[in-house]
């Protein structure tokens, strides 16, 4: 019984590690956030990229820099390195 209980606690504590390493590190990411502007003038004319096929809707993005909430004039970074 003392053995069961035993590897059960810690079950839980290595559980809970993981679980901290992985908040900790997301948060490292989440912590670089850039805004730049972003004008595209071809022939003289602004080019507009609002439109949601140029906008990032993933939490989960690839990409180093991307649009988002519909505004198609600026770019955000969220990863370190960008350049």
């Amino acid at each position: 019984m003392k053995k069961k209980l035993l590897v059960f606690l810690l079950a839980i504590v290595l559980l809970a590690g993981f679980f901290l390493v992985l908040i900790n590190k997301n948060q490292a990411q989440q912590s670089i956030h850039y805004h730049t502007g972003f004008l595209i003038y071809i022939d003289g004319i602004l080019q507009d990229f609002s439109a949601q096929k140029y906008i990032e809707i993933s939490a989960y993005q690839i990409e180093k820099a991307h649009l988002h909430d519909n505004v198609g004039d600026v770019v955000h970074v969220h990863q370190p390195g960008a350049t």
